[in-house]
């Protein structure tokens, strides 16, 4: 398995602020995503064509497949989601932890985080060289973009 995004939800595709605020409502019952930032990512799966998404954010849990598939469609998004992190067990495993074990579950070779959860600093280096950082408030901005698609032309000249 290869070319694919650990796509949160939360600060990546919705920022809302102050925190404590309540998401806007979409038309099909389910948060809005911020559209400049949504616009970002369908840049960058247009830039990468074969690029694949694997949600690993906690609104992933409770979800099926084909729930999920349509929320993102929905917003433009479509065809790009294959799989989603498996919802928490009782071990209770950290977002490092569920995402370096689906990478090596998966034997994925090349793959982005795009997460703004800090404590995926804690991952090795392995791991660590996909990761699009996002800032709570800024999600996945024009710089995260710029970064995203670096890591991708590294990928292809193989570095």
């Amino acid at each position: 398995m290869d070319n694919i995004i650990f796509l949160d939800i939360d600060g990546v595709l919705i920022n809302i602020f102050p925190p404590w605020r309540a998401d806007e409502v979409d038309e099909d019952g389910y948060s809005k995503f911020n559209e400049t930032l949504t616009a970002n990512l369908q840049s960058l799966l247009g830039f990468k064509p074969d690029l694949k998404v694997v949600l690993s954010s906690s609104r992933r849990i409770g979800k099926d497949l084909s729930r999920l598939e349509a929320i993102f469609a929905f917003r433009g998004i479509k065809g790009k989601l294959i799989d989603k992190i498996p919802d928490p067990d009782e071990t209770h495993l950290s977002r490092a932890q569920e995402i370096s074990r689906y990478i090596d579950k998966h034997r994925v070779k090349n793959f982005l985080i795009i997460d703004d959860d800090k404590s995926l600093l804690q991952l090795s280096e392995r791991y660590q060289k996909g990761l699009i950082l996002t800032n709570y408030r800024e999600g996945f901005n024009a710089a995260c973009l710029k970064a995203a698609m670096a890591k991708i032309e590294a990928w292809q000249n193989g570095t």
